[in-house]
């Protein structure tokens, strides 16, 4: 009998068969001994009782060795329970826990994702701007050709201008000179006019009267002629020199006479 409770009970004097049996298994495993014990000599009194006075029928010890082993059941399932609530408890906060950390991993990758939006936002930014200095370089450099190549027409242009106007410059020169040449000429012909009429007035007693002297009290120490004026006369030496005293402010060309320059002036340069 006690053969057959052992092996239906399994072992219940060693706590430490299962290393891993929790303190609240050690604590209800205690309570599971001592209501199994109680149950034992419960059952030794009653068969210690039988065997004084008579043997009770086969059945109905039968019938207690069944309680007995139906409670000792019910003790082992409580345990069980217990156990597995106790574990459930544990699994549910170590659940909670993971669930926690789950949260905090998901938050730091969220804030990471969104700090890679940001990146991504300040990039496309900063494309944007690189995009559009980039463009606005572009159109400062062709503009800035199209400047030089008008810069350069214009010198281009400046250059033909400046040859036109250096070659009618010395076209005027040349035409001032030649009319130069051709007043020195005349001069000289007026000259010789004067020479031939002061050696014609020689052979007709210098060719001025008396009364004439009177009138023209001024004459050339070169050709006797006379005039009216000392002015007249001073201009009339000019025609007997190289000298020329008077000079145009734009072509710089010489005369002799300032009326000449004069008018020269007014039929080249205005």
């Amino acid at each position: 009998m006690a053969g057959q409770q052992q092996s239906s009970f399994g072992n219940l004097n060693d706590e430490n068969a299962n290393p891993n049996v929790t303190m609240a298994e050690l604590l209800l495993g205690k309570d599971h001994r001592q209501k199994i014990e109680q149950l034992k000599d419960s059952f030794k009194i009653e068969n210690k009782d039988s065997n004084q006075t008579e043997h009770l029928p086969s059945t109905e010890i039968l019938e207690e060795r069944n309680v007995f082993i139906l409670q000792s059941k019910i003790i082992t399932l409580e345990s069980r329970i217990f156990t597995l609530e106790s574990q459930n408890k544990a699994n549910r906060q170590e659940s909670l826990r993971l669930k926690s950390k789950i949260s905090e991993k998901n938050e730091q990758l969220w804030s990471v994702r969104r700090l890679d939006a940001i990146k991504d936002e300040k990039n496309h930014e900063l494309m944007q701007q690189i995009a559009s200095l980039q463009s606005q370089l572009e159109s400062s450099v062709r503009s800035k050709a199209e400047t030089l190549e008008k810069n350069e027409q214009l010198s281009k242009l400046q250059r033909t201008l400046k040859a036109k106007l250096d070659s009618v410059q010395r076209l005027n020169t040349i035409k001032d000179e030649k009319n130069n040449e051709l007043m020195q000429k005349i001069a000289s012909l007026q000259s010789q006019l004067e020479s031939s009429v002061r050696s014609k007035a020689e052979t007709d007693d210098d060719g001025y009267d008396d009364e004439t002297s009177k009138q023209r009290p001024f004459q050339c120490d070169t050709c006797g002629a006379r005039f009216k004026r000392n002015y007249l006369l001073e201009r009339h030496h000019l025609s007997h020199s190289d000298r020329r005293p008077f000079k145009c402010s734009v072509c710089k060309t010489r005369f002799k006479r300032k009326d000449d320059m004069q008018r020269h002036y007014r039929s080249k340069h205005l």
